[in-house]
């Protein structure tokens, strides 16, 4: 009996020793997939952390982009409104220089008149005449 009993016991010791080891095995296996996990969730905080300073820095390069865009946009305004003026002064600028030359023309022409008027055509010399009439051009 005493031998039936130890040999019970010993049954017992040595299935409690396997369902020991495999509770250790599925522990160690447990603690593998959760350090594994740990690991992932660390890098994914690391990922994130650098996506967001990238995205910072992107942010901050778009702003500054944007406002470029804005102020170019707007000297594009100020050059239009300038070129639009410097065009009509120019305009002004070729009517009066026009009516200028009208009123230059009409002087000489006014000017030759007068002078044929006093002095026959035979006596003035051809370079008077020449002079006179590129004057006029």
């Amino acid at each position: 009996m005493f031998q039936d009993d130890a040999a019970t016991l010993r049954d017992q010791l040595c299935e409690g020793n396997r369902k020991y080891e495999q509770l250790l095995l599925s522990y160690t296996s447990v603690d593998q997939k959760l350090r594994n996990i740990t690991l992932e969730k660390d890098q994914c905080f690391e990922t994130n952390e650098k996506m967001s300073k990238e995205k910072i820095l992107l942010e901050g390069r778009l702003t500054t982009a944007t406002e470029k865009i804005v102020a170019e946009e707007e000297r594009n305004r100020q050059s239009a409104k300038l070129r639009a003026k410097l065009e009509t002064k120019i305009a002004d600028y070729e009517e009066e220089n026009a009516k200028i030359k009208k009123v230059r023309k009409s002087i000489i022409t006014s000017a030759i008149a007068t002078i044929y008027r006093f002095v026959s055509y035979r006596e003035l010399s051809g370079s008077i005449s020449f002079h006179l009439n590129k004057l006029l051009l």
